[in-house]
């Protein structure tokens, strides 16, 4: 059986795969990709859920990456990239013909609802304290935008104040 080559986007998708681990076949070539320096502890805690070790790119998202990914995921990662539109876009410019593009992201909430003008007020400050994470972004309609054919849905998490509003689902290239 080929193995399926997996790309999760982010740290926030590595702490979710490790969650995710047992659901997987068991047969993937998994990467996790980040800008930031992977600790030796999250390493070390990673490789324990996989049959095969996986591997850790300390880089951000470019066109440059290779293009063989069957699965690319992000979790709780597009609000804190720089360019949302251009990251967005080389996730889809790296994906092959026929592969995936799965996610689970904050969005902003709907106009004219509290939710909306928390997360507008909170975003200045958010950025600061919560690496680059911004609370008032429209990922949801750049996703549609650059795939097109989107299976998604908006969903309100009220657990998660400020973030309330989540976009999840998948995109087929």
């Amino acid at each position: 059986q080929k193995s399926r080559r997996v790309l999760e986007v982010g740290a926030g998708s590595t702490l979710w795969s490790l969650n995710e681990a047992k659901i997987y076949g068991g047969n993937e070539d998994v990467t996790f990709l980040d800008p930031a320096r992977f600790t030796e502890t999250a390493k070390e805690s990673a490789t324990k859920f996989f049959l095969k070790p996986p591997t850790f790119l300390n880089a951000p998202l470019s066109a440059s990456l290779p293009s063989h990914y069957d699965l690319i995921i992000s979790i709780f990662t597009l609000c804190s990239v720089g360019d949302l539109e251009s990251s967005v876009q080389c996730i889809h410019d790296i994906l092959p013909t026929g592969s995936t593009f799965a996610f689970v992201e904050h969005v902003i909430a709907p106009p004219k609802t509290p939710y909306r003008t928390m997360q507008v007020a909170l975003t200045p400050l958010q950025v600061l304290v919560a690496d680059n994470c911004h609370l008032d972004r429209a990922t949801q309609d750049v996703v549609r935008d650059v795939f097109g054919n989107v299976e998604g849905k908006v969903v309100r998490e009220n657990s998660m104040f400020p973030v309330a509003e989540v976009f999840y689902g998948y995109a087929t290239k």
